[in-house]
């Protein structure tokens, strides 16, 4: 249901594993000091990491959408946290109306409801503020979908994955060079961190295959 999801995740990794141990193979053994277009190329492993990170989030949620439209379950038998989603249409109605049109938006909503029809999410809905994927938006995507499963498998991997969103976005945003990032860290520093986004990513398209495939989107 998630494997070609699964296998990406796999094959990317480990692609960024051959990125650090090709580096790794060019930086001249101490004293020597690596120069700055090896620090360059570590400095721009968060950017390359968390485009992977978020594109695997992006994915493992349209599927989990995919599937949930698939699975031909009425609104009412949904629970109560994913009215959110398949009601975001009708929410995003009510924004800026006018008095004369404020209580029919509202009859919308309740003769969805009335009528119980298949569970349908608009498939390029993503419930997160729009900003780059750290803790809260993966707690707004778990709470959206009534995912009972914690955010993190570890609490060590939050502080990663918000060092790899800062970094990134101070390199996209000209706020630090990458060689000014890069040249804090070691081979084995970065592989750790890879290590853990990969643990992360993993355990996030888990939870939510398993979600789906226990239907644990119901309320009973």
């Amino acid at each position: 249901m998630f494997e070609d999801i699964k296998q990406e995740a796999t094959e990317k990794l480990m692609k960024v594993r051959l990125y650090l141990n090709e580096i790794d193979r060019n930086i001249l053994p101490p004293p020597a000091i690596p120069d700055e277009f090896q620090n360059s190329l570590k400095g721009l492993f968060f950017v390359y990491l968390y485009g992977i990170f978020e594109m695997l989030v992006t994915k493992t949620v349209r599927r989990t959408i995919d599937e949930l439209n698939a699975s031909g379950v009425k609104i009412s038998e949904c629970k109560w946290e994913l009215l959110s989603m398949i009601l975001s249409p009708e929410y995003d109605a009510l924004y800026g109306v006018g008095e004369t049109k404020k209580w029919p938006r509202r009859w919308d909503i309740s003769e969805k409801l009335k009528q119980d029809e298949r569970l349908y999410i608009l498939e390029t809905l993503f419930p997160t503020d729009g900003k780059n994927i750290r803790k809260g938006q993966l707690e707004s995507l778990y709470k959206s979908f009534g995912n009972p499963h914690p955010v993190f498998p570890r609490l060590e991997i939050q502080g990663y994955l918000d060092e790899l969103v800062q970094f990134r976005n101070y390199i996209a945003h000209g706020d630090m060079l990458p060689q000014e990032i890069g040249r804090n860290y070691t081979i084995a520093d970065l592989e750790k961190r890879r290590s853990c986004i990969d643990e992360l990513s993993t355990y996030i398209i888990d939870c939510y295959e398993s979600y789906i495939v226990n239907q644990e989107y119901l309320t009973i």
